[in-house]
């Protein structure tokens, strides 16, 4: 083995989880022979070393292979022409994301968390007030079809109707057609192309020479949604979710941050720190913050006429402690904060996770 690390005892079952391609720093703790110990986003991991290292040494890697029991991390020299070509903070956030150092994929990622210019709603209204043809509006009638909607008699379908449209809009869309491909299936990955946003966005813009500008923000606007859906390559797991809404025809987004610590790899709901920033009918824009530890919920309402809504935040606390209690979660209280001016509660509905956050209490 060259330049390589192989790490043991199916360590992607622990809480950390490895992916192809993730980039990763690596620190050597302790080298006896070709065995050792090395630190990995905070976790110390049992690996056999390739024989030129040694402890104290730090460097860049690249996960290259995953098998049931070893994981093999390939030693990468960052050249100093990408890192200037892709920046400093775009380097860093495609570190904290696991991602390739690839300078278009930080493009997804910055277009996608600043969303004020990017939201499937104005989107959309870009489209209706242009001249598009009929397979164009075709594309344009599914996504009002697959967008969640919200009345009197279907808010227990809400969530359901969320994972349907997370699924219709293609977020899995290049594994699914990857396995049909493989498994030498051409109709089942017709059926997906079809069958998915992304898919039949995808099928547009390749077939046409002039390209509608709103297919392709919507195209960037699912792949940024990809690459933010997935909890990156930190210690906490980190996420950013964007989940247009309907009512009455109209749409409205709503933002969800995430910041957690791991458990199995995944998101642990029992130490997690929520941001979800909300468009209501009257009300506008609100801010709710949550601070979940073990079963003890810390929540803050933020919105800038305080005075305005705090009696009716405190009108509806045993009706939310009541639905917390069903979720087996205990309300400790409820406060009521600014939404401007908010620094904290910015940075994290626009993915700026670098202040780490405390999750574990």
């Amino acid at each position: 083995m060259i330049n390589g690390i192989t790490l043991l005892n199916n360590v992607n079952n622990a809480d950390w989880q490895f992916k192809l391609g993730q980039h990763l720093q690596v620190e050597v703790l302790n080298a006896n022979n070709s065995e050792g110990l090395i630190s990995v986003g905070g976790k110390q991991l049992p690996a056999k070393l390739d024989v030129n290292v040694k402890p104290g040494d730090r460097f860049w890697v690249a996960v290259k292979d995953i098998n049931n029991n070893e994981i093999l991390l390939a030693r990468e020299q960052i050249s100093p022409i990408l890192a200037q070509k892709i920046g400093k903070e775009n380097f860093s956030l495609l570190l904290s994301r696991g991602l390739p150092f690839i300078p278009e994929i930080a493009l997804y990622l910055n277009k996608f968390r600043n969303f004020e210019n990017n939201s499937i709603q104005s989107i959309i209204k870009g489209f209706e007030s242009a001249n598009s043809d009929e397979a164009d509006n075709k594309i344009l009638l599914f996504l009002k079809d697959i967008i969640p909607k919200l009345d009197k008699n279907g808010q227990n379908e809400l969530s359901k109707n969320i994972m349907n449209y997370f699924k219709k809009s293609g977020i899995s869309y290049e594994h699914k057609v990857f396995n049909a491909i493989l498994n030498l299936d051409s109709k089942l990955a017709s059926e997906e192309v079809e069958s998915s946003l992304k898919g039949q966005l995808l099928n547009s813009l390749n077939t046409k020479e002039a390209k509608n500008n709103f297919l392709v923000d919507l195209l960037e606007q699912i792949t940024g949604q990809q690459l933010w859906i997935q909890t990156g390559a930190k210690e906490n797991a980190c996420f950013l979710l964007h989940i247009p809404v309907q009512f009455d025809s109209e749409i409205y987004e709503t933002i969800i941050a995430g910041e957690s610590s791991r458990k199995q790899g995944k998101v642990d709901l029992n130490h997690c720190h929520l941001a979800i920033q909300v468009e209501t009918l009257i009300l506008g824009k609100i801010g709710v913050e949550l601070c979940i530890h073990e079963k003890d919920v810390m929540l803050f309402v933020l919105y800038d006429e305080i005075e305005a809504i705090k009696e009716y935040i405190n009108s509806l606390f045993e009706e939310t402690k009541d639905r917390f209690d069903t979720l087996g979660l205990s309300i400790k209280y409820i406060t009521v904060k600014p939404l401007s001016g908010n620094k904290q509660f910015q940075k994290l509905i626009h993915g700026d996770f670098s202040n780490k956050v405390d999750v574990l209490g």
